[in-house]
């Protein structure tokens, strides 16, 4: 980590047992943050286990995640926080049947558990949820003029230099103390000043690698200085995935209104799917869209990030819609005639496609359905159990997720 590059001395942390204030810190800025928050009492090893809970607002529905949270203060020795450091996520998580894994630090990742995270990411395939939130995160939740008294509280001599440096904060004072002519004079000559002042930088966005933090620079020049967001965007590719959404989130910080410009309009020309994916999760997870704009964003998505996006919440659907409506579909005729009860076990879906309309994304693929047949008077007489394939169709629209059809194969049966 680069000192030089950041406002806060991590260094000025305290606590005991060690990393204790780093933990209370993240504690406070997730109950801030709207989170529910959970911390056990010390245990026989001298720590303490921290989660989160939150309602994460989907497309069509919310869910509640839960984040096993590990604090790592390295502050002092200035080093990334290796894999070893941390232990087993996995086992971590399971243990606490939490949904998600976020790791504070007041330094950053190292590579190795940098791969780690990302092969364990749900996103990118893996079995959970993981976020980091280094020092780079952290200063800039921090510096949020909500957060001034925890900022004070935990980092009083960063918080001082701080003030110096926040001209905006007196540009305010003036306007509340001063006639309007008066301060109208001061303000074009300052103005200038404060908006550089604020704006972020791409090493303090990407501290980790210079040319990607140059593109970045290269970006934000072009959104803030330019008002090109054509011209930034044409720079995007020139970033992965992590850098991208830290970009945003510095961005965002920066100008909410430009950020929610700049990440539609990547969504809707950009031809990297990646970027698309990740773009659309960062709108949803930051913005409230309308639902009709978020069918239109949506049907930039290919194939699999639309099945990302939506995959989750189409399986339960079609699992709700054949258990609770069974009767209503083709279906259900089939597999009624196969004894003299016939009850559904299981459905879920094998493969899924979709279709891009004006105002509704359109779905299709095959199912695998499981069901007991019983030829007793009672459910609990001798059965047997079938596995039938079958397809199903569907859309998605403003007003929820809809399944149109489901049918089987059930000829095997009678073989």
């Amino acid at each position: 980590m680069d000192e030089q590059h950041t406002i806060i001395d991590f260094k000025e942390l305290v606590g005991k047992p060690s990393g204790e204030a780093l933990e209370s810190l993240v504690r406070e800025l997730g109950n801030r943050g709207g989170l529910r928050v959970s911390w056990s009492g010390r245990g026989a090893d001298g720590g303490r286990d921290l989660t989160f809970s939150e309602i994460q607002k989907g497309p069509l529905s919310d869910n509640q995640v839960k984040w096993l949270v590990q604090c790592k203060d390295n502050a002092k020795s200035g080093k990334a926080v290796t894999e070893s450091a941390v232990g087993s996520i996995l086992d971590k998580v399971n243990q606490h049947r939490a949904d998600g894994y976020l790791l504070a630090t007041t330094t950053t990742v190292g590579t190795a558990l940098k791969e780690k995270l990302d092969s364990l990411a749900l996103r990118n395939g893996g079995q959970i949820h993981t976020l980091v939130w280094d020092f780079a995160t952290l200063s800039m939740l921090i510096v949020k003029p909500d957060n001034a008294d925890l900022f004070k509280l935990y980092f009083p001599n960063s918080y001082k230099k701080y003030l110096e440096l926040d001209i905006q904060s007196a540009l305010e004072i003036l306007e509340k103390n001063l006639p309007k002519e008066k301060y109208e004079q001061i303000s074009q000559v300052i103005q200038p000043v404060a908006l550089v002042s604020k704006t972020p930088s791409g090493k303090e966005i990407w501290p980790f690698e210079s040319a990607t933090s140059n593109v970045i620079d290269d970006i934000l020049h072009s959104l803030i200085n330019d008002s090109s967001i054509k011209q930034a965007i044409a720079l995007i590719e020139g970033i992965d995935n992590d850098a991208l959404l830290e970009l945003y989130n510095a961005l965002k910080a920066f100008d909410d209104d430009l950020t929610f410009q700049f990440v539609c309009v990547i969504i809707r020309t950009v031809t990297n799917p990646d970027i698309v994916l990740n773009s659309f999760q960062f709108l949803s997870e930051n913005y409230e869209v309308n639902p009709k704009e978020v069918i239109e964003l949506a049907s930039y998505l290919d194939d699999d990030g639309l099945e990302v996006v939506y995959g989750v919440e189409i399986s339960s659907w079609l699992s709700e819609e054949a258990f609770q409506n069974g009767p209503n579909f083709e279906f259900y005729g089939d597999i009624d005639e196969l004894s003299t009860h016939t009850y559904i076990e299981d459905i879920f879906y094998e493969s899924i496609s979709f279709e891009r309309e004006k105002e509704r994304i359109k779905f299709h693929g095959a199912i695998n359905l499981d069901v007991e047949c019983n030829f007793g008077s009672s459910k609990e007489e001798a059965s047997l159990s079938y596995s039938f394939p079958g397809k199903f169709s569907g859309y998605f629209d403003p007003g929820g997720i809809y399944i149109e059809s489901i049918t089987v194969d059930t000829s095997k049966y009678y073989e």
